[in-house]
């Protein structure tokens, strides 16, 4: 696992502990005790413990790679690479941008939100 992984996973290790042992509570007081409120919406507590258990992941996905993209943006930026330079390279374009500085990518949360996803279908572009 790289840097961002290493400095992500351990705060969501922590959230899917802490559900664990609420669904191993919830299992318990099902099988031990007359709970009327959990024993008649054991299906309702179930599918309520994966949904934020897939929330949970996908939020993580998404600050593993904002904090990737951030390492690997400062990296592009210590590297001093003129914009134009990678543009032309990439997109194979002649005509050069009005932006002469070196390059930068930043991508906001917003972007990482809306197109990454723990739906492998819409994440399969990231990839």
């Amino acid at each position: 696992m790289n840097e961002a992984g290493l400095r992500v996973v351990p705060k969501y290790v922590t959230m899917f502990t802490k559900l664990r042992e609420i669904v191993l509570e919830s299992q318990k007081r099902v099988l031990t005790s007359e709970d009327a409120l959990l024993g008649g919406n054991v299906n309702l507590f179930v599918k309520s413990y994966l949904v934020l258990a897939v929330c949970y992941l996908e939020v993580c996905l998404q600050d593993i790679v904002a904090d990737y993209s951030q390492e690997l943006n400062q990296r592009l930026i210590s590297s001093k690479i003129p914009y134009n330079f990678l543009r032309w390279r990439i997109e194979g374009k002649k005509k050069i941008s009005e932006d002469f500085g070196d390059a930068n990518f930043i991508i906001d949360s917003k972007e990482f939100q809306e197109g990454f996803s723990a739906k492998p279908d819409k994440s399969i572009e990231w990839f």
